[in-house]
């Protein structure tokens, strides 16, 4: 009989984990809304360069919120480097934005480790609180005239993101 209360725990669990990571959200209430001009922003990236929102207009630009110490932000900075080699040819920019994750050096190499070439910039308060960001991940798809179309809050599934980012190319090429 326990064995079976832990087999019906462990699927209830599975099961939440499962619709969490798989269900779109729509853009929460709170933050900017969809559609609101994004927030702009100068930061230091990496290598100590500046970083401004405003130099990636005319592009679609994915920002990435994470955290050194968030293990589901490792997996979205794998997979946004794929996103990266996919479709930088095609205008995208992903950005990663490290929050609390320590100086520039310990973010380098954090993803250096991991793979990641896309430009990551460390994340100040200010910015974070610019983007009501309350949770990492937290992701913000911007189109090419600056305005926010997206916005999740956890982890998403690739699907979802291939659904986003082949929407607004296709836009892009109407």
């Amino acid at each position: 009989m326990r064995k079976l209360g832990v087999l019906v725990s462990c699927i209830l669990v599975v099961g939440v984990v499962l619709v969490a990571t798989f269900t779109p959200l729509a853009p929460p209430p709170g933050g900017p809304p969809a559609y609101a001009e994004a927030p702009g922003f100068v930061l230091e990236d990496t290598w100590g360069d500046k970083v401004r929102l405003a130099d990636f207009r005319g592009k679609i630009v994915v920002l990435h919120f994470w955290a050194e110490w968030c293990a589901s932000c490792k997996v979205d900075l794998r997979y946004f480097q794929s996103v990266h080699e996919t479709y930088s040819a095609d205008d995208l920019v992903v950005l990663g934005l490290a929050y609390a994750s320590g100086d520039r050096e310990n973010v380098r190499r954090l993803v250096d480790s991991l793979g990641v070439a896309f430009q990551v910039a460390v994340c100040d308060e200010e910015t974070r609180n610019l983007y009501e960001v309350a949770s990492f991940p937290t992701n913000f798809v911007i189109d090419r005239h600056g305005k926010i179309r997206y916005v999740s809050r956890r982890l998403m599934n690739p699907g979802y993101w291939e659904q986003v980012i082949g929407e607004m190319i296709a836009e892009s090429a109407d």
